[in-house]
């Protein structure tokens, strides 16, 4: 919507660009400072390290919080004439299952590959004894459709000539930097949500033998 307003205002003579960002990290030279573990994708990861499985979700994109500072300021400052007016600014490679499971691995979680959502939450909620209505949020029904959408429309890459994303750390510096500062919180709430699912399955256990 955004997008189409600048439009607008570019066809009446304004000057403007639209920028289509995806996920804002931390910078590797300030050690992954970003909003937080409550970024829904943490979230996620959690859910995927306490069930020891995992599908792929259709990934997502990042960049650094200094990259798309440095593409507004200084496309803004450019002359109109050679200001870009619209701006879509991702690393080539995207976070996909592959690298969740290596990282989940890395930091010692190790999870299997299941084909499908379906799969995985039929080992996660059957199996693994996780409450199904953990999932209604982050696991909807439509969520590989609606991700693998959004990564389509989120292709091509289109960055002026003189914007280097690499500059700002390489893809796999950044998200190794962005997940090291909130791993302290992650490890927490693996083991806050593994305290869960071992309260709901004796809870479970106990209806079944009164």
């Amino acid at each position: 919507i955004l997008n189409k307003i600048i439009t607008k205002c570019q066809a009446r003579g304004l000057a403007g660009c639209g920028y289509d960002a995806p996920y804002i990290f931390g910078d590797v030279e300030h050690n992954g400072r970003h909003p937080g573990f409550h970024y829904t994708p943490w979230h996620i990861m959690v859910l995927h390290a306490a069930a020891g499985s995992i599908y792929e979700p259709g990934g997502y994109d990042f960049i650094t919080v200094n990259g798309i500072v440095e593409l507004v300021l200084k496309n803004g400052a450019l002359p109109r004439t050679e200001m870009s007016t619209y701006i879509r600014p991702l690393y080539e490679r995207s976070v996909d299952m592959n690298l969740l499971t290596e990282t989940l691995a890395k930091y010692g979680y190790p999870v299997k590959q299941l084909e499908s959502q379906d799969e995985f939450l039929r080992h996660a909620i059957d199996e693994v004894g996780i409450p199904a209505k953990w999932f209604s949020r982050y696991f909807p029904s439509n969520k590989v459709e609606a991700l693998n959408k959004i990564r389509q429309r989120s292709r091509p890459i289109v960055m002026p000539e003189w914007f280097d994303i690499e500059a700002h750390g390489s893809f796999e510096e950044v998200w190794d930097v962005n997940f090291k500062f909130i791993e302290k919180k992650f490890h927490r709430a693996v083991k806050k949500t593994a305290g869960y699912i071992e309260e709901a399955n004796a809870t479970k256990a106990k209806k079944m033998t009164s």
